[in-house]
């Protein structure tokens, strides 16, 4: 059901431009991925042979309802947006040993069935309607869209309002159910950190670990003061309630200021409002004191925090700070350097702190037509050493292909668990084809090995189709 429903979304939206005026702007988005890989554990004898197949289809379109655009006068403009995404797994998973394959998402299989499992994904990640360019600077949109701000992302089905009557005061509210997976043409991309809704059709006592379907219901808003040039603030407020009761309560606040050309001052911080603590902080500093060079200072603190629902919630929920030192170099119009440093600690009750200690570094170029990149990174401390070089290349080879490399060796050593160690190399080739204007087609060879799972190999063929009108 949920796929004809979207397959008539598709046809409804298909027809939509046909009936706009002149004056209409439209734009129609599509990609298509064919994905081909096995994956193997060397801890067990399962094979996943996966043949998946990720479509998407985007549809935006936008006119002024006033013909009359002369005088600097804001002029309200109707504008709407629907995208669609479809997951299809043709894979299947087998027993080397038992020369045995089964499904894992069928239900009447008891000893394979696996209800996180799911062959067909149907989302539709955008479908709203927007009025803008209204009095006081007032911006309206309405349907499924998603949210990002200080308090993270959410995709939600309701509306949003916001007023700019200028340019150092504006306000936003917003009030709508949450998207997940049991919604309709929804996923779980941007839900709670809990235990799984889920509506399957096998007694509930099988599954313990997924809790029945539920709306959850979120509202929240903003406020924003000031001028950037010298500092503007935003205040954040946003409420989770489901059936059970409240999920989650937070307000968010931030900062920024440019007092000087050459120097960026921000902050920004959310307060968990039930636990009465800072769950996230950040600040930064960067000095561009010319177009070639540039210096950035950060200092981050995060806790994890998690919904009741989940057993996670029970584990201790350990502060970890990071700090950040790194600077750039625009040697030519044709050669960037850049280092850094970072560190980490994690803060325990009952035990000693945890800390590690990093370099990074890259160098961007372009040699004999190549577009080049060498990156890496080093780590040491507590969590083990780990480091790694990354190359990245590009060149067209004409006009309508473009050729790229990429090649990488990853060495680490988990110091929690024995025998998890040892160094990866992957590499890959690709080639683009510009087969018309608005069509692109890649096709990709990726190969990985390590001493964990050994060989790997990957092919992917993509195809995206883009129009403007």
């Amino acid at each position: 059901m949920g796929l004809a429903r979207t397959q008539i979304l598709v046809l409804a939206a298909g027809l939509w431009p046909s009936v706009a005026a002149r004056a209409d702007d439209v734009r129609v988005e599509s990609d298509t991925a064919f994905q081909v890989y096995e994956v193997r554990s060397p801890g067990t004898a399962a094979l996943l042979a996966r043949r998946r197949l990720v479509q998407s289809l985007g549809m935006t379109w936008a006119r002024p309802l006033d013909d009359d655009e002369g005088g600097g006068q804001l002029v309200p403009r109707l504008a709407a947006s629907l995208r669609l995404r479809l997951d299809q797994d043709f894979g299947e998973d087998c027993l080397i040993d038992r020369d045995l394959c089964y499904a894992a998402t069928r239900s009447g299989d008891p000893a394979f069935y696996q209800p996180l499992a799911d062959d067909t994904e149907v989302d539709a990640t955008e479908a709203w309607v927007e009025v803008n360019g209204l009095p006081l600077g007032a911006r309206v949109r309405a349907g499924r869209h998603l949210r990002f701000d200080n308090l993270g992302f959410v995709r939600m089905d309701g509306a949003t309002g916001r007023v700019e009557p200028a340019p150092w005061v504006a306000a936003e509210v917003y009030a709508g159910a949450l998207v997940r997976s049991t919604s309709l043409a929804g996923s779980d991309a941007f839900v709670p950190q809990g235990d799984p809704r889920l509506d399957l059709d096998v007694d509930p006592e099988r599954v313990p670990f997924v809790d029945p379907p539920d709306t959850t219901w979120l509202a929240g808003g903003s406020v924003e003061l000031g001028r950037v040039r010298w500092a503007r603030a935003r205040v954040g407020f946003r409420e989770v309630r489901e059936s059970a009761g409240l999920v989650a309560r937070r307000a968010s606040v931030a900062l920024a200021s440019e007092p000087v050309d050459a120097l960026r001052l921000e902050a920004a911080g959310v307060w968990d409002v039930l636990e009465k603590r800072w769950v996230d902080a950040t600040a930064g500093l960067s000095i561009e004191p010319g177009r070639s060079v540039g210096v950035r200072a950060t200092v981050e603190r995060h806790v994890p925090v998690f919904d009741w629902g989940t057993i996670w919630a029970y584990f201790d929920r350990v502060p970890v700070d990071e700090a950040r030192l790194g600077a750039t170099w625009r040697v030519t119009d044709r050669l960037e350097l850049g280092a850094a440093g970072r560190a980490r600690r994690a803060a325990f009750e009952d035990r000693e702190d945890e800390a590690d200690l990093g370099v990074e570094g890259h160098v961007r170029a372009r040699v004999a037509g190549f577009r080049l990149q060498v990156s890496g990174f080093s780590w040491g401390g507590d969590l083990g050493p780990v480091a790694a070089v990354l190359l990245d290349a590009a060149r067209p080879l004409a006009s309508w292909v473009l050729v790229e490399l990429r090649a990488s060796a990853w060495h680490f050593d988990d110091p929690l668990r024995e025998g998890l160690y040892g160094t990866s190399l992957s590499e890959a080739a690709a080639v683009a084809l510009e087969v018309t204007e608005a069509t692109t087609l890649r096709l990709s060879l990726e190969h990985a090995y390590s001493r964990v799972v050994g060989n790997r190999f990957r092919a992917l063929a993509a195809l995206t189709f883009e129009v403007w009108r």
